[in-house]
Order: structure tokens, then C-alpha cells, then sequence
């Protein structure tokens, strides 16, 4: 109440400016500059960290045949080390290539992360 709206231009500078929560920077990509979130996680694995901060909360609910499945932010992290984990003790390490053969379902997500 009593705040003046931001014009476009005035909330994307507030956002994408210096210090802003997608503040934009130019970093080199592939050998060619480009604009990115300079906050940005810088791997999969800093955004599943990232993410398991929120603990308890929901992250993925499903519904399979009247059977209510629940995958929280923390029991993702916990339960995608236990696959990487699976995996690892196959033989399978960093830069294979894994094909995911699965329904729509929690184990699909495991794997994918």
C-alpha cells in the first residue's frame, strides 16, 4: 500500500541489475561470450544441493492407482545419491551415458538427477 507500481524497465533493472536475484553478467561459453545469471547454480549437482535445503517440503507428488507417493527436496538428494551410488557400483562413472527407460513415476526423476 502507497508504493508506486515499477514500470517494465524498472522492475527487470531491479532484477537482472547488480545485485539483483537474476542479476545477468557476460561470461565466456564455449569460447564466445554470453549472457548468463551470474548467481547461478554451476551444476546439477549445486542445484540438488540447492534444493534439498528446503527439507521437508514437497517436491513431487504422485498419484499411482490410489497410491500416494511423496518425494520431499531433502529425501531427493538422500535417494538420488543412493541411485548415483547404484550406478557407480556398476561401473559407471563420470561421462557415460545412461539411458532412462521408465514411466512417468519417482524412480524416472531419480535416475534423470
Amino acid at each position: 500500500v502507497g508504493h508506486t507500481p515499477l514500470t517494465y524497465e524498472q522492475a527487470t533493472a531491479a532484477l537482472t541489475g547488480p545485485g539483483g536475484y537474476f542479476e545477468l553478467g557476460i561470461e565466456e561459453v564455449l569460447g564466445e561470450p554470453m549472457q548468463v545469471f551470474a548467481n547461478r547454480p554451476r551444476s546439477l549437482r549445486d542445484l540438488l544441493v540447492g534444493a534439498a535445503q528446503n527439507g521437508d517440503t514437497e517436491y513431487a507428488v504422485f498419484d499411482d492407482a490410489g497410491e500416494r507417493r511423496v518425494l520431499t527436496y531433502g529425501g531427493l538428494e538422500r535417494q538420488v545419491a543412493s541411485v548415483a551410488t547404484a550406478l557407480a557400483d556398476r561401473g559407471i562413472g563420470h561421462g557415460d551415458r545412461v539411458a532412462i527407460l521408465a514411466a512417468n513415476c519417482p524412480e524416472y526423476i531419480l535416475t534423470f538427477w
